[in-house]
């Protein structure tokens, strides 16, 4: 039995309607929008496949075979047979921009090969000669521990604490807050505290305040909480992409953080991982697209200090953490963390490939994975970080370790001599012992840790930190009725139809109609995780849930009996990360499918929401209900799934991922034999 490998070949436009071959072990399938028979079960989808190869081909995991280039100083690598995307310099346009109320240096730009929308993916030049003397000057007059402390991202230190190491960069954890409340006038107020103590040094070196904004500025309450990446993708939209991550931004840096670290690069197999949803496609190419367009909206249209404002994206996990093998993870997860078993082409193709856009667009920061490739930690790979990263892929900006990602992978001297730039110390570590350890280490070398300080003064400098001060002004527009409406556009486009028997859809306003399930009145449900704090708290900030949108334009049934059409919300709990993984894909709750049991046996209309961060399975449920559809996690503006449900908005959202069909398919790419989920990749219907 041959292991099949598959995906859309070619890139996404991110508008166009999709089509495409799928060849799997000699079988091959037309992949189109077309509704599948009853089920909806009946197309399927995808594009060329490609044997990738398990294992290490030994010594620094094999070499590659695809012929992926780089065109060498930050301007993007070229695409051979294994990598998406294509670079090469081409004629500068220049281009300068700010950040807030500091002034940035925009990188020049040259028109590099196919991106976002299918047009050109255009390559910055960074960082200018502006930045690169400034950055000179100051480095001639920091003593090691000072560049040492700028290699330390400490979590929410004590003030005098950051007054005498002058961290590179502060951020809050998942669960942190301010002290004074959640607002973000309060975390405002907490971070003008932290820049305050940075740039009022010595050397007046700003730090970076890093938050995790995946979805919006999702941490503090009463910002606008997006659609996740997972559904957020379905629109194809790259231009909306780019519009949310700028709305995100600007949410962002109201509140005084200047770097959110998204967005995720992975290309998912594995639906069992607690990171799905934040990835944007199981298709390389597609998830490419995204991610560039997200890198844009956060940065700028030319990088980093050309947004209005803007901030430093901070794509994660370099590379390959989409690829991992379940049961292998060194945390104890199922899919979180664990060992990327595959080859280097293989890497190049799936692991690396939805990076290379970013990158071109002059992405600031990268963040490396916490897990291993064959055996050995990508934290402490010096192949990965300095040979691939930074030399074959022209990474100019600064590489970041995951939380406390040093300790399990050999310690600070080795992760730092492999090319990491700055470590995320975690809540409990030795935030000033760190820095005395990179200071006193014989073992990094003085070029070493200036190249590292090199890097991490360009991307505050070419982002506009230095003289940066929180724009007051911008706290009102935070949450503000503008953006919730263009939240509530991403969600109707990112909703998807999966079955739509008897022209349940769209409902008749004139209706009475009974809402159910567990999502129903679920903003915890609904936003998922990462919103508020790490696994999900949305009933903690203002939003409009399901029920709520759905009363605002139809006629509310207190029962079933009295209703002309029911709709069962049926969801997941919030979860992230390794919290997040699940043995099965059957994880909606009993009760939800006992209710659409009811439903179905009124006679009436029945239409069955899912709210899901992953493909769950429904494959025994499908007749339960007229229309299935795919709501994945919306976030705060759920009139955007009324908006669709009742004809106001047509839909048009496609799967980003193939919807499996039961627990033999949660990893794709591991499945023997033909390609046959539940709904293919790309599929989606209309009314």
């Amino acid at each position: 039995m041959k292991t099949v490998r598959w995906g859309v070949s070619g890139r996404l436009s991110a508008r166009a309607a999709i089509a495409c071959i799928v060849v799997v072990v000699g079988f091959a399938w037309a992949c189109g929008t077309s509704a599948p028979s009853n089920s909806g079960a009946g197309s399927s989808g995808g594009g060329t496949g490609s044997s990738g190869g398990n294992g290490s081909s030994g010594g620094d995991n094999g070499s590659s075979s695809g012929g992926t280039g780089s065109s060498g100083g930050g301007n993007g690598s070229s695409s051979g047979g294994t990598g998406s995307g294509s670079g090469g310099t081409g004629s500068s346009s220049g281009g300068t921009g700010s950040s807030g109320s500091g002034s940035g240096a925009g990188g020049s730009s040259s028109s590099g090969g196919g991106g976002t929308d299918g047009g050109a993916v255009t390559t910055v030049n960074w960082p200018s000669a502006a930045c690169k003397t400034q950055t000179a000057t100051l480095l001639a007059k920091m003593t090691r521990l000072q560049k040492a402390g700028q290699m330390v991202s400490a979590v929410n230190p004590p003030m005098g604490e950051v007054t005498a190491n002058q961290y590179g960069s502060i951020l809050s954890g998942g669960n942190d807050m301010p002290a004074a409340g959640n607002t973000p006038a309060d975390w405002a107020a907490m971070t003008d505290g932290y820049l305050q103590a940075t740039s009022g040094g010595p050397l007046g070196i700003p730090e970076i305040y890093a938050t995790d904004a995946v979805h919006g500025n999702s941490h503090p309450s009463g910002t606008v909480i997006f659609p996740h990446a997972i559904g957020l993708a379905s629109s194809r939209d790259a231009a909306l992409v780019t519009q949310v991550e700028q709305i995100a931004a600007l949410e962002t840096i109201a509140t005084g953080m200047t770097m959110t670290y998204a967005p995720q690069a992975s290309v998912a197999w594995d639906a069992r991982w607690g990171r799905f949803y934040e990835t944007f496609s199981e298709d390389v190419a597609w998830a490419s697209d995204m991610v560039t367009a997200a890198v844009i909206g956060l940065q700028g249209p030319k990088g980093l200090g050309t947004g209005t404002p803007g901030i430093i994206a901070c794509t994660k996990h370099w590379a390959g953490d989409g690829q991992g093998t379940a049961g292998t993870s060194h945390t104890g997860a199922i899919v979180d963390r664990s060992d990327i078993q595959i080859d280097l082409p293989t890497m190049e193709k799936y692991g690396m490939a939805s990076y290379v856009g970013a990158i071109q667009a002059g992405l600031g920061c990268m963040m490396v994975s916490d897990t291993t490739w064959n055996g050995k930690w990508i934290t402490s790979s010096s192949q990965m970080i300095t040979t691939l990263l930074k030399g074959m892929y022209g990474f100019q900006g600064f590489v970041l370790t995951d939380w406390n990602a040093e300790v399990a992978a050999g310690g600070i001297d080795a992760t730092i001599n492999a090319g990491v730039d700055m470590l995320m110390d975690g809540t409990g570590a030795n935030f000033a012992g760190d820095v005395m350890s990179i200071a006193n280490s014989k073992a990094i070398s003085q070029a070493r840790i200036d190249d590292a300080v090199t890097r991490i003064l360009n991307v505050k400098c070419q982002a506009g930190l230095f003289g940066f001060k929180r724009d007051p002004s911008l706290l009102a527009s935070v949450g503000s009725a503008a953006h919730r409406a263009l939240a509530r556009k991403a969600v109707a486009q990112s909703l998807v139809i999966l079955q739509n028997n008897k022209s349940a859809l769209p409902i008749a306003k004139t209706a009475k109609v009974w809402v159910g399930g567990s999502g129903a009145n679920s903003l915890d449900n609904q936003c998922g995780g990462w919103t508020i704090n790490w696994q999900g708290n949305g009933s903690a900030t203002q939003g409009t849930t399901i029920s709520q949108a759905i009363g605002k334009v139809a006629a509310p049934a207190a029962s079933m009996a009295a209703a002309d059409v029911e709709v069962v919300v049926l969801s997941e709990p919030p979860y992230a990360e390794t919290p997040g993984d699940n043995a099965t894909l059957n994880n909606l709750p009993p009760s939800d499918f006992t209710l659409l049991t009811q439903a179905r046996a009124t006679g009436k209309p029945v239409v069955a929401i899912v709210l899901s961060g992953r493909p769950v399975l429904i494959t025994n449920a499908l007749a339960n209900a007229d229309a299935w559809v795919a709501a994945w996690l919306p976030g705060t503006e759920g009139d955007g799934v009324a908006d669709v449900l009742f004809g106001d908005v047509k839909p048009t959202g496609k799967l980003t991922h193939s919807w499996r069909r039961d627990d033999s398919q949660a990893n794709f790419m591991k499945v023997t034999g033909t390609y046959n989920p539940l709904f293919p990749l790309g599929f989606g219907l209309t009314f």
